[in-house]
């Protein structure tokens, strides 16, 4: 009888909406990566933690000066997202600025469905995306951006494909099944990394939320640095290293 009614309950909560919310803050890869935390596991980062660039972040009479603007964030067409099987959702932007160092989207989603948000820069500087770091627990914790193996069903923290391929498998409504092989749930959200095949052109990021039945406040942090050929000096380095 237990059981019975716990699956009941479970059944009943599936399908019913609720409100979400996505912190989401872009910062210069120097600026990430001098608050990881090793814990004593240098080689290990996804053993890393930055609960010290969080509460850094919170402090928005500091942190609004050094986080990068110039990105946007828009949940996938309704189209792309219903072909591979996502839930079509509205959301509500309220950039970053003096008040808060935080670009916050709000949404309304059912509860067991994935909404899927992508985000990209159409400014042509601080092409690469480095470095993910989401909260998981309460903590903010760093996720490895690795490239996927051409053999094996790995599963990555934070994959990175070609945005070519990315496109190609969202129109084949395809981008679902991989996400479940490759990418892993950090609290029901996972991160994709679409690599730009100009580099003269940024990178991507698609984030995958899984929405659970309760409201549910998501934090992320993104770190792009200037690629390599086009770096000029070290990126905002002296901004940051002055704050």
């Amino acid at each position: 009888m237990g059981r019975v009614l716990v699956a009941l309950l479970l059944l009943l909560a599936a399908g019913r909406a609720a409100a979400y919310e996505l912190h989401l803050a872009h910062v210069d890869h120097l600026l990430f990566t001098r608050y990881v935390q090793t814990q004593g596991a240098p080689l290990r980062a996804e053993r890393h933690v930055l609960p010290q660039l969080a509460a850094f972040l919170d402090e928005a009479r500091r942190a609004w000066r050094v986080v990068l603007d110039g990105y946007s964030i828009a949940p996938l067409p309704a189209a792309l997202a219903e072909a591979n099987g996502w839930e079509a959702v509205s959301a509500r932007l309220t950039p970053a600025g003096r008040a808060r160092a935080w670009t916050v989207l709000a949404w309304e989603g059912t509860s067991g469905q994935t909404a899927v948000f992508r985000i990209w820069r159409a400014q042509a500087n601080w092409q690469e995306l480095t470095e993910v770091a989401v909260e998981v627990d309460g903590v903010l914790r760093r996720l490895p951006v690795q490239g996927v193996p051409l053999f094996g069903k790995q599963r990555l923290l934070a994959p990175a494909l070609a945005e070519t391929y990315i496109q190609y498998a969202l129109e084949r409504g395809t981008l679902a099944a991989w996400l479940q092989r490759h990418a892993t749930l950090h609290d029901g959200l996972a991160v994709l990394v679409g690599r730009s095949h100009d580099p003269s052109y940024p990178d991507s990021v698609y984030l995958a939320v899984r929405m659970p039945p309760q409201a549910r406040t998501y934090r992320v942090v993104l770190a792009w640095r200037n690629r390599e050929q086009f770096e000029k000096g070290d990126g905002n380095a002296q901004t940051v290293l002055n704050n």
